[in-house]
């Protein structure tokens, strides 16, 4: 009785495993596994672009007399909009780090009063009527967003105009009658081309593969520079100008392809 019921067990077991195996057999081979390929960048900023721009500049103007000991004659605070173009080549060298140079140019009307004294107290206006930049940039990419540095060579053109304001006297030869005599001189123009230095920061961020908008500050610091004035008899005298300029710009940029691949290697 103990050896039939044994068999009667062991004869269940090996069919329960047989089962099992059957079962096994019939489940899909399980395939290899693969590793989530890497994320691109969403742009590769290399490439030349081309945009324009918009903004507003604010700075200092001193005027001051080269023959009296730098003594100041007239000094002012400017400020206005502008509006221009930039062109330049980004190189993308790694995932992060973007390299580039860029040109722009700004027609301007950033102006304002001078006040001060050239012999008698005097006033005038000042105005950069446009700017232009050469400058390198290094730039962090991170997502659509690339976070730069710049810094290079700003040439300004500024007008000025001052005006002494004297008060008309009665002749010096009574003979010559009651009329009054105008001993004013003036007003004295000068314009003039000047080189400096600038430095900015900004942030551009990539609409599609080939626009992006951007934000900017720029410093511009034309140091001081001796400037020839004129009146209108053609009499000339020079004056010391010191000028200091901050600007803000915001931007569109068209970047060209020309072939250059989204980077894959990241």
């Amino acid at each position: 009785m103990r050896t039939k019921f044994a068999s009667l067990l062991t004869t269940a077991a090996l069919s329960l495993g047989a089962a099992q195996v059957a079962s096994a057999a019939d489940l899909p081979a399980r395939g290899p596994v693969y590793k989530a390929a890497p994320v691109a960048p969403f742009i590769d900023w290399t490439g030349f672009y081309v945009g324009g721009h918009i903004g507003g500049g604010w700075g200092t103007k001193d005027i001051f007399d080269p023959s009296q000991g730098e003594k100041e004659l007239a000094s002012g605070n400017v400020s206005g909009f502008l509006g221009g173009v930039q062109a330049g080549y980004n190189y993308q060298a790694n995932s992060w780090l973007v390299l580039g140079i860029e040109g722009d140019f700004s027609w301007a009307n950033v102006n304002g009063g001078l006040t001060g004294t050239v012999i008698d107290p005097s006033t005038g206006t000042a105005r950069a009527d446009w700017f232009a930049t050469l400058t390198g940039r290094v730039g962090y990419s991170f997502d659509h967003a690339l976070l730069y540095a710049k810094g290079g060579a700003a040439w300004v053109h500024d007008k000025y105009s001052v005006s002494p304001s004297c008060t008309p006297v009665p002749p010096h030869n009574p003979t010559e009658g009651l009329e009054l005599v105008d001993e004013c001189e003036g007003p004295y123009n000068a314009a003039s081309t000047n080189l400096g230095w600038t430095v900015g920061v900004g942030l551009e961020y990539a609409l599609t593969r080939n626009w992006s908008a951007k934000i900017e500050y720029n410093y511009m610091d034309f140091g001081t520079k001796h400037t020839q004035f004129t009146d209108p008899d053609g009499d000339a005298g020079f004056a010391d100008i010191r000028q200091r300029v901050s600007v803000v710009k915001a931007g569109v940029n068209y970047k060209f392809d020309w072939g250059t691949p989204i980077l894959a290697k990241y």
